[in-house]
């Protein structure tokens, strides 16, 4: 249960993040390709929330995190060297 709360807590936040910075952030990118970075556990999140069904509370959320897949149209991932 708890590794649970905690991958919604961070897709949460990813969400409302996203949610202030995510129109404007896309339409940008059309004209010049810009990257957002996520760290491992936030890609881990995402595909654990993606397996989880919904929904993560009550309510409305300013951007969801399923819309964010859809509206992406290239995912880079690159190793980082420690």
């Amino acid at each position: 249960m708890q590794k649970f709360q905690e991958i919604h807590s961070i897709v949460d936040d990813l969400s409302v993040r996203l949610g202030g910075v995510g129109e404007e952030w896309l339409t940008s990118s059309e004209s010049s390709p810009k990257y957002f970075e996520f760290t491992p556990i936030e890609m881990y999140a995402i595909t654990e929330r993606l397996r989880l069904p919904e929904p993560t509370a009550p309510g409305e959320w300013e951007y969801h995190e399923n819309r964010l897949g859809s509206d992406l149209k290239m995912q880079l991932i690159m190793r980082t060297s420690r």
